[in-house]
């Protein structure tokens, strides 16, 4: 009689061959294994530490630093995708990821947020920060029914549900919220009380036609906070001025003339700036009250290169290298994402000294996983530094410790049965080929693997 393996077994054992495989192909000659994505790179900054960047947002993945080096934080761990919806503030990091609201912790684990409604990669709409660069102690969530909830650093919490829903909030103080909404062309623009014992929204301060999905940029000026809005149209992209909001227009006393010293009404307008055929990056600006103040204004990136942003006026800057990101820090100064690393920049001297490199890049530590997750995190790993084209002996570290001694599948009947089916699926020694044909084997490897711990 066929014996037949249990899923844990199947598991087990595919898993295995999987990752050996993977390590006789690493064994193989240096330069064999090459790319097969995109290069992964350096996309954000998303927490500080001693005015340097302490964790960092990969286009695949997040990164902690450890002194010289950087350690991967795979997209395993909150269960993808690899690129979520993250928000930063007081030093608290939570991702929405299909495993629900996750806290990212200093050492890279990730812990799960109790929270309802539930706020997740598929419910999720936005999140939003009151630091510019990591110095806020509030996050504020959106999900795609409306819900506005309060995620940090207290218990998340539901603030009030919003309808119809919107598209994008930013925190303007502690006791209020913008949203902006589109539905069928019209931007509508208001504040929503979250600081009273009974949240309220209060009239539209803006209704505009508009054609795009908005997403709110903050940032401080020498002249107080500055509210922009980016979005996709169909077009390409845009990039749009938020004038007046909190500026109140003094009203004359009907009996003595004079001007109230409490002004009642905002004068809001949206005024638009630039557009552009590819993603707008910015504008992010620089005090000149900073230390790295020389480089004082308002930067933003179009079509890939910076200018300086004066009022209504975009000033060209030398061309340099495309930029994927440009992040403003007071001791700093301005930093740019240069695939694939974070670097310093300045508008006079042009790119300068790295930052984040990703060569310094090393691989996840798999403390706190389960047998599969650790399968899945290695496969993170291995795709991304495929990818980034490191060296073989980073594919797979001694440290991962590959098969444990003595865990033999073949010990019992349904595990030596279930040992043929999983080297059917992921058994690399009837593919493996020298030369040119071991990318398309690990390749293959890879995409094995990548369908079983799907199915399992």
């Amino acid at each position: 009689m066929r014996l037949r393996a249990s899923a844990s077994a199947r598991r087990r054992l595919t898993s295995r061959a999987t990752v050996v495989c993977i390590a006789a192909l690493a064994a193989l000659s240096p330069g064999a294994v090459s790319a097969h994505g995109a290069a992964p790179t350096v996309v954000d900054v998303l927490e500080w530490a001693s005015g340097a960047p302490a964790l960092v947002r990969l286009s695949r993945g997040l990164a902690r630093s450890e002194g010289a080096t950087w350690r991967y934080v795979c997209p395993t761990r909150w269960g993808g995708p690899d690129s979520p919806l993250v928000g930063s503030a007081g030093g608290l990091t939570v991702v929405a990821g299909l495993r629900g609201l996750m806290a990212v912790t200093t050492d890279g684990l990730t812990t799960a947020l109790s929270v309802s409604p539930a706020f997740d990669a598929i419910t999720a709409r936005a999140i939003a920060s009151d630091g510019d660069v990591g110095d806020g102690d509030s996050l504020v969530g959106l999900t795609t029914s409306g819900d506005l909830l309060s995620l940090g650093p207290s218990t998340p919490s539901l603030i009030m549900t919003l309808e119809p829903p919107p598209d994008a909030i930013v925190i303007e103080s502690s006791r209020s919220v913008i949203v902006a909404s589109e539905l069928e062309g019209t931007l509508s623009i208001y504040r929503v009380r979250v600081g009273d014992a009974l949240p309220k929204r209060d009239p539209d301060l803006v209704t505009a036609a508009y054609d795009g999905t908005p997403v709110f940029v903050k940032n401080e000026t020498d002249d107080g906070p500055r509210y922009w809005i980016r979005s996709a149209t169909k077009d390409g992209y845009r990039l749009d001025r938020l004038d007046g909001l909190g500026v109140g227009v003094p009203r004359a006393d009907a009996t003595t003339g004079e001007t109230e010293a409490a002004p009642r009404v905002e004068q809001v307008t949206l005024v638009p700036v630039t557009t552009s055929a590819d993603p707008i990056h910015g504008p992010v600006t620089l005090l000149a009250s900073s230390p790295a103040g020389g480089d004082a204004g308002t930067y933003v990136v179009v079509s890939g290169q910076p200018h300086r942003l004066t009022g209504d006026a975009l000033t060209p800057l030398a061309e340099t290298d495309r930029f994927a990101c440009i992040r403003s820090h007071p001791t700093l100064g301005l930093l740019a994402c240069v695939l694939p690393d974070l670097r310093r920049y300045s508008p006079v001297t042009g790119v300068g000294d790295t930052v984040v490199a990703l060569g310094d890049l090393r691989p996840p530590t798999l403390d706190g996983m389960d047998e599969a997750d650790i399968q899945s995190c290695k496969y993170d790993w291995l795709d991304v530094a495929v990818d980034a084209g490191f060296p073989d002996e980073l594919l797979l570290p001694p440290e991962w410790n590959v098969v444990s001694p003595g865990d033999d599948a073949g010990g019992d009947a349904a595990g030596a049965d279930a040992g043929t089916t999983a080297s059917t699926a992921g058994d690399c020694q009837s593919t493996r080929s020298p030369g040119r044909a071991v990318p398309v084997v690990l390749l293959l490897a890879l995409a094995i693997f990548g369908v079983v711990r799907r199915r399992l």
